[in-house]
């Protein structure tokens, strides 16, 4: 595992085929420290009244509309709170607000005109209500081949992703908390880095796991005085 990685490096990507290979359980990666590669924009219309119910974003005027901007600059840190088989949620900041993200899977589809890229597309159904949600990631192609990185990709959940070409750049939507932001900027192109330290601290837990052994049940007091 430790092998993979060379000295003086400080975040290496988080690939699907890394987390098969290292067979890394949910409880494992739960303990890893995640970063974003990436900085993610999330922009919502918002009302005045809302300013003092999220201290913690940026409120500012965007061609006369009041907007909330949430801003997780890259290398930000954020922690894993659900894992599926091909999908990580995380949460970047101390509330309830999470964010999905991906790792491409072999049945992608590549958009008019972006040759370099692929646009992926996942469903996740909740159990308590059976409701059933729709994700897409956008995947870039590794330069000279036509393989997609395998990385964790951030998701647009609500609408797939859009290419902007005024701007350059995808936009997609995804809940974050109890509103809908979109997603602008490099936020179709974020994926998750981890630290390698991470990585070395589960394979010498590993390492030093021992059997702890069993002990017989105690005898209770009633057995004591029945064998008297």
């Amino acid at each position: 595992m430790v092998a993979l990685f060379t000295a003086g490096c400080v975040h290496v990507p988080f690939t699907h085929e890394l987390r098969m290979k290292d067979g890394l359980s949910d409880p494992e990666i739960k303990h890893l420290q995640f970063y974003t590669s990436e900085t993610i924009i999330l922009r919502r219309a918002a009302a005045e009244s809302e300013r003092a119910l999220s201290p913690q974003h940026q409120f500012r005027m965007i061609n006369g509309t009041l907007v909330e901007e949430v801003v997780i600059p890259a290398g930000t840190p954020g922690v894993v709170v659900s894992v599926d088989a091909l999908g990580l949620v995380l949460s970047f900041e101390d509330s309830d607000a999470t964010l999905r993200f991906f790792a491409v899977k072999p049945d992608t589809i590549t958009p008019p005109g972006r040759a370099k890229e692929r646009v992926n597309h996942f469903t996740r159904t909740t159990v308590d209500t059976n409701e059933t949600t729709e994700y897409w990631t956008v995947g870039r192609r590794l330069p000279n081949t036509s393989v997609i990185a395998d990385q964790y990709l951030l998701a647009s959940s609500v609408t797939p992703w859009q290419w902007r070409a005024a701007e350059s750049c995808w936009v997609g939507e995804q809940k974050y908390g109890t509103h809908t932001f979109s997603e602008e900027g490099e936020s179709a192109h974020a994926f998750l880095e981890i630290d390698p330290a991470g990585l070395e601290a589960i394979e010498k837990s590993r390492r030093h796991k021992v059997v702890m052994g069993r002990r017989l049940p105690q005898p209770s007091t009633a057995d004591d005085g029945e064998s008297r």
